[in-house]
């Protein structure tokens, strides 16, 4: 064996030893339940872990855009369709691929919703990298758990047990109207999108369609984060994507958004009173596919029955002045 033989076979066994470590410490590390106190981040979104498996029918991914605008409880009161939403805020494409694969270790929904504006927040090459060692290597992104570890945490074997009661929804009665004078003036322009994001909204495609589910981009309204320009560009996509596409920006007859009332921060998001509108279209598209049953009479499903009657308590005072 020659010298140069001899390193190359040295230097693989180092990265292959290596390699094993961050997969043993990455077992270790993982969280084995999904509650902050477990080391999990973004405990709404990830409360996904905790359904029961195989009871999601629509997946909802995004930036703090989509926790604002759709409220998935509104969606099964209405059409009785179970829906949940993995937004975060300024969530990347990278992060939003993220838990699409988490959601699909237990659900198997039939659409997967993405929410527009984060394609237009750029994936920078370092966060590619370390997404891409995080989705091999979990310990980079649960290394601060060192503070937590138990005995527990010795076995592989994990117990997701929280569930979040709105299903991800970010609920606020806030009101800051906006100005909506300039709001969507029409132009032939386009916004520009990066390469990086391009692939890993290919990506997704790409896993959506493996896994038999079909992907709906969604332009929730949105006054400071959304004008013709990205519109224009999200259009085009869609079409050479093949992939459906609603910007809700330009359907003010359907979805009546009153500027001066369905806003918690002068346009930026929407409140509640937005949100209610927002979801009572969507869950009539979702329901018009033809791709989901209705059930609210499923015994499965009596813990949503009780989640809707614990909100629907809470929000009843704000039904006389929902903005309309």
């Amino acid at each position: 064996m020659t010298d140069t033989m001899k390193k190359a076979l040295k230097c693989v066994l180092f990265i292959a030893g290596l390699a094993g470590i961050l997969f043993v410490l990455s077992l270790v590390f993982y969280p084995k339940n999904n509650e902050k106190e477990d080391g999990i981040i973004d405990v709404a979104a990830n409360a996904i872990l905790g359904e029961p498996e195989n009871t999601i029918d629509v997946l909802i991914i995004g930036d703090s855009e989509s926790i604002n605008s759709i409220n998935p409880l509104r969606i099964w009161e209405q059409q009785g369709i179970a829906s949940y939403c993995c937004g975060t805020s300024l969530q990347l494409l990278s992060y939003s691929e993220y838990f699409l694969h988490q959601a699909f270790k237990s659900q198997s929904p039939k659409i997967v919703v993405l929410e527009t504006n984060e394609i237009f927040r750029q994936v920078t090459l370092d966060d590619l990298l370390l997404h891409q060692l995080e989705m091999v290597f979990p310990l980079f992104s649960f290394h601060s758990r060192w503070k937590v570890l138990s005995f527990r945490d010795i076995s592989p074997n994990v117990d997701f047990t929280h569930m979040d009661e709105e299903k991800g929804y970010y609920f606020s009665t806030v009101i800051r109207g906006a100005d909506d004078s300039e709001y969507m003036k029409e132009t032939s322009e386009e916004e520009p999108i990066a390469a990086i994001n391009m692939f890993y909204l290919r990506r997704i495609r790409s896993f959506c369609k493996e896994k038999g589910a079909r992907i709906v981009l969604v332009s929730t309204p949105s006054i400071v984060n959304w004008d013709y320009r990205k519109h224009n560009s999200i259009k085009r996509i869609s079409e050479e994507e093949g992939l459906e596409f609603i910007d809700m920006n330009l359907m003010r007859e359907e979805i009546p958004i009153d500027w001066s009332k369905d806003t918690r921060d002068g346009g930026d998001h929407v409140n509640y009173f937005g949100a209610e509108k927002v979801s009572a279209y969507l869950g009539k598209y979702l329901s018009g596919t033809g791709l989901f049953e209705n059930r609210r009479s499923d015994p499965a499903y009596a813990q949503w029955e009780v989640n809707l009657k614990d909100f629907n308590k809470r929000t009843e005072q704000y039904k006389s002045g929902n903005g309309s």
